[in-house]
This record gives C-alpha cells, sequence and structure tokens, in this order.
C-alpha cells in the first residue's frame, strides 16, 4: 500500500472520530485542512494489518489539531500531525 494511502486513511479516521462525538453529524463537515511533519518510516505490504492512532491535541473555536501514527506489528509506519475544521453542511 502507497504510504499516501494509509496517509490519506489516517486523516480520514481523524474526521470519523471527531464527527462521532457529535449530537447531529449530518449537519457538520470535518475538511482536512493541513498536514505538517509527515513521515513515512516503514513500507507496507500486502497482509499488513494497519492501526490507526489518534489523539487530539489542540481544538480552537472550529479548528482542531491531531497527532496521528500508522502502525504494522507495534511499528510505527506512517505519523504526522492532522488540521481540520469542523464547518456546517450546506443546504441542497
Amino acid at each position: 500500500m502507497p504510504g499516501v494511502l494509509s496517509l490519506e486513511s489516517l486523516a480520514q479516521t481523524t474526521a470519523f472520530l471527531m464527527l462521532h462525538e457529535l449530537d447531529d453529524p449530518l449537519k457538520k463537515n470535518m475538511f482536512i485542512s493541513g498536514l505538517d511533519k509527515v513521515r513515512f518510516r516503514r513500507l507496507i505490504t500486502p497482509g499488513d494489518q494497519l492501526f490507526f492512532h489518534i489523539r487530539l491535541l489542540n481544538k480552537k473555536l472550529n479548528l482542531y489539531r491531531f497527532s496521528g501514527t500508522c502502525t504494522v506489528n507495534d511499528k510505527i509506519t506512517v505519523e504526522a500531525l492532522i488540521s481540520s475544521n469542523l464547518v456546517d453542511r450546506m443546504e441542497a
């Protein structure tokens, strides 16, 4: 699996976790606004089982900052600081 896909999965996991905590998640969207200190440490090969570890570092108004790592067999494969914005969903 390309490292950038595991980074995308990590970012989407942060959005899912935050939306899961809301009373009415269908009224909000979580947008990834930045990735910092991204490091690709190891290759991910077919058959590997990925584990995502997410920690909320800071919340200010609607801006969230997370620390995330992706591991395989307790070895870090990808790590990053992820910034996200929580916004109201537009009505169609």
